[in-house]
């Protein structure tokens, strides 16, 4: 049952190292080249997977706790049950803000990174269709 499953304590740490490096790979970066290959491309899918497993596991994990409060039963073990939810629930959903806003702002930079270069292209191809006209007009005289 996905409710009583836990994410390993490895994967959490996996993933703390990986965004790490995530980080340092942005911090390092100067293009957008520099942000793109296999490593970061690796680590970023890695994360949303785990993301993804993590959000699963956090919307049954709410579900069971709600049906185990429901179901009526001792007070106090619900209240253990719910509480053993609850702290599980928060260490997940504060890896997926932790994974979110790095993943987010490893992209916003690159997105940077990547205008500026598509502007730097833009600005050559203005230079070079002006020398062609300049050229075009030169031989019509």
């Amino acid at each position: 049952m996905l409710a009583l499953k836990q994410i390993d304590v490895e994967d959490l740490e996996v993933v703390r190292s990986s965004l790490t490096i995530l980080q340092e790979v942005q911090d390092a970066a100067e293009t957008y080249e520099d942000m793109q290959g296999e490593l970061p491309t690796e680590i970023t899918q890695t994360c949303i997977t785990l993301r993804k497993k993590m959000a699963k596991m956090v919307q049954a994990k709410s579900l069971y706790a709600q049906m185990q409060q429901d179901g009526g039963g001792n007070e106090a073990e619900n209240v253990e049950v719910m509480a053993q939810f609850m702290d599980q629930i928060t260490v997940y959903l504060d890896m997926m803000d932790t994974i979110d806003n790095c993943l987010k702002a490893y992209r916003n930079q690159y997105v940077e990174y990547y205008n500026l270069k598509a502007e730097k292209i833009k600005k050559k191809q203005e230079k070079v269709q002006k020398k062609v006209e300049k050229l075009i007009e030169k031989e019509g005289e």
